[in-house]
C-alpha cells in the first residue's frame, strides 16, 4: 500500500486597525464577502451570518478562470477562529487533493487585530510534486494575501464610517 502524502499548510497574516469584535462581526457576514474578497464575485449562503455547519457557495474568478467553491464551516469559536472544509469546487482541486480547507484566527494586537489565514491540503500522490511546488504554493499565498488585504481595507473603511 502506498504511503499517503504529507499534509501541506500555508499561512499569511495581516494586522487590521480595528478591534477583534469589529473584525469578527464583519468577517462572519456572508452577505459582504464579495465586497472585500477580490477573487469572489458573488456569494450564496444558507444564512446571512456564518455559524458552525453553515454552507456558502462562492463564485470566484482567479486569473481569468471562473468557477465556484462550496465551503462548510467546521470550527466556529467566537472572536478566536473559524475553519472551513471545501466540500465542492470547480477548479479541479478535487482531482488533485484528498482534502482541502482553510481557516482564519483572530488575535488581539494591542488595539488592533492580527488575522492569520491558513490553507491546508493533502495532495494525492500523483499530484504531490505539483501541489508542493514553490510556484503553486506562492499562488495560494498570493490569494490569501489578496483576501487579507481586501478584508483589512474593507474593515478599516467600515470602522471610519460608523
Amino acid at each position: 500500500m502506498a504511503r499517503p502524502c504529507e499534509p501541506s499548510e500555508l499561512t499569511a497574516s495581516i494586522v487590521v486597525e480595528c478591534s477583534v469584535q469589529q473584525c469578527w462581526d464583519l468577517y462572519i457576514d456572508n452577505t459582504q464577502v464579495a465586497t472585500w474578497a477580490p477573487a469572489v464575485t458573488h456569494v450564496e449562503c444558507d444564512q446571512a451570518l456564518l455559524s458552525i455547519n453553515s454552507f456558502r457557495k462562492s463564485s470566484i474568478n482567479v486569473d481569468g478562470k471562473s468557477g465556484h467553491t462550496v465551503e462548510q464551516c467546521t470550527v466556529f469559536e467566537p472572536l478566536k477562529r473559524i475553519e472551513f472544509n471545501v466540500v465542492e469546487e470547480t477548479f479541479g482541486f478535487a482531482h488533485m487533493l484528498n482534502s482541502y480547507g482553510f481557516g482564519i484566527s483572530f488575535d488581539t494586537e494591542g488595539e488592533h487585530t492580527l488575522l492569520v489565514m491558513t490553507t491546508r491540503y493533502v495532495p494525492k500522490k500523483i499530484f504531490a510534486s505539483l501541489m508542493t511546488s514553490k510556484a503553486t504554493q506562492q499562488q495560494l499565498i498570493d490569494l490569501m494575501n489578496n483576501a487579507l488585504t481586501g478584508f483589512r481595507q474593507y474593515a478599516q473603511q467600515s470602522s471610519t464610517t460608523t
